[in-house]
């Protein structure tokens, strides 16, 4: 803030601290969007097989359904983090590899 107003630019290491501290990675995913993947992959969502609805996750996460319909599934989707099927969604081989990361570093 005080950068912008004295008209000195931003750098990229200043706005991957104020994206910490709001909880976004730099794939621009926040703790909602993590979660989802995260239920997913728990869920053995891999392929058609175990496709789960977007119902299911919303109540399971405790996350609106508008919520998710309008804001995390689309950047998901737009990230080819999840693929949307008939039978609900599944996580892709990036989605897949994106976790691996995840809970390697979690641990």
């Amino acid at each position: 803030n005080n950068a912008q107003a004295s008209g000195l630019p931003i750098g990229v290491d200043t706005c991957r601290e104020v994206f910490a501290r709001l909880g976004v990675d730099d794939n621009g995913l926040n703790e909602e969007d993590i979660n989802v993947i995260k239920y997913l992959r728990d869920n053995g969502a891999f392929d058609i097989r175990r496709a789960i609805g977007e119902k299911a996750i919303t109540t399971a996460l405790g996350i609106e359904l508008v919520d998710y319909r309008s804001i995390i599934e689309p950047h998901l989707l737009k990230l080819n983090l999840i693929g949307r099927t008939t039978r609900g969604r599944v996580l892709t081989h990036e989605g897949i590899d994106y976790t691996n990361k995840i809970y390697s570093d979690e641990q």
